[in-house]
């Protein structure tokens, strides 16, 4: 019985060994990372035995080829949104960024967008999954640096530099890595414009809804106002009592417009105080200016570089890179190595195909290809989006413009004339009536015209990833009579 288990000990010791080996030859050849910068001892010749290689310090991560350089978690700092092109006020930031910040109510939209930038979680936590992210370059050269460690266990290490990058498949793992880390940035990036145009939807909305409030409230005091001319008109036998029923039936219909505004209000408010990350309702103070609309050629030219451009890119390389290195490393070739140590010239038994058609491989050429397909369909979808939000933008700013210089002010005027010609019996009160609400309507329009305007050049700059130039030479500079 001893015997048989001391039989059965050595034959067990042999397997490990012999896939301890295996393992890190293909660990080898999958963890080689091309750098810039990085020394570390290099084993050559042979010599004794040492086991100083095993237990040296983990290696200093240095900068990449077009990489960046791996960081602790800092926090998010402004220097990560320069890629915006905004003016970030440094001073504002840092006050915001604290929890016993004091939000001031109503806010400019200038000082809420670096409020929102300093305080939001989303955009926190979107950072660290990019650090998280940086962190397999430190990863992937550490493990070479065991590798390397491993192959001077028994060899003389000396302190000559390693050559970068390393030919043929051996830089294979750092392409795979830098991408993925170039991967990462862009998903920031992207993450970063979608968080903003979440907070300019809210701040836009909360403005909209205050001044419908502000509509709503000069509507009330013009039925009360109407309501007692009829009234006086009535008593004088120079209005009918249908037009008094009338008047007191659209008074009634205002205060309970009004009350309706005053409620989507309050839940605007709160809304934006939950996305500048405070428990009070912040009311929206002055809006920015709105940039002027960009030439529809500029906007086509900026598609070309769009983030969601570049993410199915670096998607497709990635797998791509991944692809190339499992075909050339990690796939096991079962005609040598821990094959033969297994089971001397005979097979394993396992399928023919396995060999040269891993099954592993062939779902990552599916994964390639599909990444394929979807940069195909991204190259022609992309610039056709940002075409349509650039026309929808288009669209809401010369509805804007036409309310703001046209509409607005002739629906004043004509409800001015209009009471004025029913006070001297004139007009009707039904064409008193109507002018009032002709003037309701284009006044809410207009302010739900600006919201849109506001909303859609968000959502341009998000399509784009920029802001793109030059301004579109159309009508929008020209005064519309």
């Amino acid at each position: 019985m001893a015997r048989t288990l001391l039989i059965g000990a050595c034959l067990l010791a042999v397997g490990v060994s012999a896939c301890t080996a295996r393992a890190l030859r293909v660990r080898q050849g999958a963890s080689r990372l091309p750098a810039a910068g990085l020394s570390f001892r290099e084993a050559a010749g042979d010599g004794a035995t040492s086991t100083r290689a095993l237990e040296a310090e983990p290696p200093v991560v240095g900068a990449m080829a077009g990489a960046p350089r791996p960081t602790p978690s800092s926090g998010l700092k402004p220097a990560d949104l320069d890629f915006l092109g905004l003016a970030i006020d440094e001073t504002l930031w840092t006050q915001a960024s604290a929890e016993s910040y004091d939000m001031p109510s109503p806010i400019a939209e200038t000082s809420a967008l670096t409020a929102f930038f300093a305080r939001s979680q989303a955009l926190r936590a979107a950072r660290s999954r990019l650090d998280a992210r940086r962190g397999r370059l430190g990863q992937a050269l550490y493990l070479e640096r065991l590798v390397e460690q491993y192959q001077g266990f028994a060899r003389r290490p000396d302190n000559r530099e390693a050559a970068w990058p390393l030919p043929g498949p051996e830089a294979l793992q750092g392409t795979a890595v830098q991408r993925d880390v170039a991967l990462a940035l862009e998903e920031f990036h992207a993450t970063v414009l979608d968080l903003m145009t979440g907070f300019i939807m809210a701040f836009h909305e909360a403005r909209y809804q205050r001044s419908a409030v502000a509509t709503y409230g000069a509507n009330l005091t013009l039925s009360r106002r109407f309501a007692d001319v009829v009234r006086a008109r009535y008593a004088s036998g120079q209005a009918r009592k249908a037009d008094l029923l009338k008047a007191e039936m659209r008074l009634a219909e205002m205060t309970q417009m009004l009350g309706t505004a005053r409620d989507a209000l309050a839940a605007a408010e709160s809304r934006l105080g939950s996305v500048l990350d405070v428990a009070a309702p912040v009311a929206a103070g002055e809006a920015a200016q709105r940039p002027d609309v960009p030439s529809l050629a500029g906007v086509r030219k900026a598609a070309l570089s769009a983030p969601d451009l570049k993410i199915a890119e670096l998607e497709w390389g990635r797998a791509q890179a991944t692809l190339e290195l499992v075909e050339r490393r990690v796939v096991p070739d079962l005609s040598s190595g821990l094959s033969e140590q297994l089971a001397g010239s005979s097979p394993l038994g396992f399928p023919a195909h396995y060999v040269t058609g891993s099954p592993f491989a062939e779902e990552l050429r599916d994964r390639v290809a599909a990444r394929a397909r979807a940069l195909g369909q991204a190259r022609t979808g992309i610039p056709a989006e940002a075409e349509r939000v650039w026309a929808a933008l288009s669209e809401s700013a010369r509805v804007a413009r036409l309310h703001r210089r046209v509409l607005v002010p002739k629906a004043t005027d004509a409800l001015a004339s209009t009471e004025s010609e029913y006070r001297v019996g004139r007009a009707t009160y039904l064409e008193l009536d109507d002018s009032q609400r002709q003037w309701l309507r284009v006044s809410l329009e207009a302010a739900r015209a600006e919201r849109e305007a506001h909303v859609a050049a968000s959502r341009l700059r998000r399509s784009l990833g920029r802001w793109p130039g030059p301004s579109a030479a159309t009508e929008d500079s020209e005064e519309v009579q």
